[in-house]
């Protein structure tokens, strides 16, 4: 499961959660307010015991992909 970055808008703390491609947080777990934004960059991957190098590899290629398609979706959105 891949550990991603968040920044908080409201009290610019920077955290690092635990969570599926899938999930996104915006609660700020320091201040408590929906201010989260995902910081984008490359990410560690845990809990990989008994499982193949490239299966590994192989599913944090497809995350990856899948944060890209939702960050691209966002800013052409903003735009």
């Amino acid at each position: 499961m891949p550990i991603y970055t968040y920044a908080c808008l409201n009290c610019e703390q920077s955290v690092s959660l635990l969570h599926g491609s899938d999930e996104i947080e915006t609660i700020c777990p320091v201040c408590k307010q929906e201010s989260l934004t995902k910081v984008f960059h490359s990410y560690t991957v845990k809990d990989n015991k008994n499982k193949a190098v490239g299966q590994v590899v192989k599913k944090s290629i497809e995350e990856a992909k899948k944060d890209l398609k939702k960050q691209k979706e966002e800013v052409r959105r903003d735009y």
